[in-house]
């Protein structure tokens, strides 16, 4: 018999393989068991202390225009009128809800409605960039520069509210200016315009001996018309340096906004504050198919914070007073409207936990996940081996291998237990 003979390779049916793994059924249970325990263990570490809070908030939105006096009376005074379904078209409330989602809405929330930021929040340690470690002193000079263009604009508006009292006078002069140049027209050429024509006047009339009466009412005339053009001259001249105040404050917000923008500090505010609020016109993913054949009335804005109530409550707070006022001021108006009508209809004013369970369902989750594919890999691994084991263990193998029959075998001590359990067994029974 030849010691080298190859061992004919045999195809391994799937029944052959379900033997060979339920052979090792202790260890597969083992093994799963293990990975279980690794995967849900592993989820549980790091998802005990991830909490999600937020809430969702609803505004409705409709395109709004004063109602006249000639319109139904249903429809009440100063109330909304819709246009087609009432709601706005898709591209509108597409473009709204990428403004709500820029970096500029983001920073108005910051902000909170704030012209500037506050001082002493954004440089706090001595490595700031050289361009933020005098942000405080930038916000200061842009609170100056505006106080002085308030003061500026008030003082022009006191200039501009002294400009009434000369302008009613004017009026007042100009009536009865009108009234003499209507009678002395009658009563002596009524070739001249109907009403007062200071050039026709100062052509035709002026020095005329019997024009006494109309050249008394002109000289008032003329010095009320003076006083008003001097009074709106000053009035103007005050507006105007108002105007210029106001540009130097524009540019010294504009100067303490970009230190501002520089900070460490802010860029990663920015970021919690874009990444905890989304929004959407759209109330679930799947509505998006009919998308384009209905309008909208909805804006939905979803607030959710990791592991930060405080932070979560104080987003909502903004949301809510800044959203309306966004949209109010930036929404497409259609022909016919006066505005935009912006409100919140939900009542829901507090923030709640929003992934409850969430670290059980992680485990289950990954306790499933990591025991399945351990349990898959043990099972690649058993039938490697198995199939790299050249050895002859079964009769069969030897007889094919062999070409001789087998006298016998040599029962190993855990088959002669069994089967003299097996006898037990059978007599008891028989009993």
């Amino acid at each position: 018999m030849e010691e080298n003979k190859q061992i004919e390779e045999e195809s391994t049916s799937l029944l052959d393989i379900i033997k060979l793994l339920l052979t090792k059924i202790k260890l597969l249970i083992l093994v799963v068991i293990i990975g279980a325990i690794v995967g849900g263990g592993l989820a549980v570490i790091s998802t005990i202390n991830v909490d999600y809070w937020g809430t969702t908030v609803e505004f409705y939105v409709n395109p709004e225009k004063k109602n006249s006096q000639t319109e139904d009376a249903t429809q009440g005074n100063g109330g909304s009128q819709y246009g087609v379904y009432g709601a706005y078209g898709r591209h509108v409330m597409d473009n709204i809800v990428k403004l709500l989602n820029s970096e500029i809405f983001a920073e108005r929330l910051i902000l909170n409605g704030e012209l500037l930021p506050e001082k002493d929040v954004w440089v706090n340690t001595a490595n700031e960039d050289e361009v933020a470690l005098n942000l405080n002193d930038k916000i200061d000079a842009a609170h100056a520069a505006q106080a002085a263009a308030n003061a500026s604009q008030a003082d022009a508006d006191v200039k501009h509210a002294l400009v009434t009292a000369p302008a009613a006078e004017y009026a007042d002069k100009t009536t009865k200016l009108n009234i003499e140049w209507k009678s002395y027209r009658a009563s002596h050429d009524t070739a001249l315009s109907a009403s007062f024509n200071e050039d026709e006047y100062l052509y035709k009339v002026q020095g005329k001996p019997e024009a006494v009466t109309l050249d008394d009412a002109y000289a008032t005339w003329a010095a009320a018309k003076a006083t008003l053009t001097s009074a709106q001259a000053e009035a103007n001249a005050a507006q105007k340096l108002a105007d210029e105040a106001q540009e130097e404050a524009d540019k010294a917000v504009d100067v303490a906004l970009d230190a501002w923008r520089q900070t460490a500090k802010y860029k990663s505010t920015h970021t919690n504050y874009k990444d905890a609020v989304s929004y959407s016109y759209l109330e679930d993913e799947e509505d998006f198919e009919d998308a384009n054949n209905l309008a909208r009335s909805f804006i939905y804005v979803n607030i959710s914070v990791l592991d930060n109530k405080e932070f979560a409550k104080v987003v909502l707070e903004r949301v809510k007073t800044q959203v309306p006022l966004y949209i109010e001021e930036n929404m497409a108006i259609p022909d016919g409207y006066s505005g935009t009508n912006c409100q919140r209809i939900t009542t829901k004013d507090y923030i709640d936990l929003t992934n409850p369970g969430y670290t059980t369902s992680e485990a289950i989750k990954y306790a499933i996940l990591v025991a399945l594919v351990a349990a898959v890999i043990t099972c690649v691994v058993i039938i490697i081996i198995d199939k790299s084991d050249k050895r002859l263990r079964e009769p069969d193998s030897i007889t094919k291998f062999f070409d001789v029959p087998v006298l016998g075998i040599v029962p190993t001590i855990e088959e002669l237990v069994e089967e003299s359990n097996a006898k037990k067994n059978a007599n008891m029974e028989g009993k």
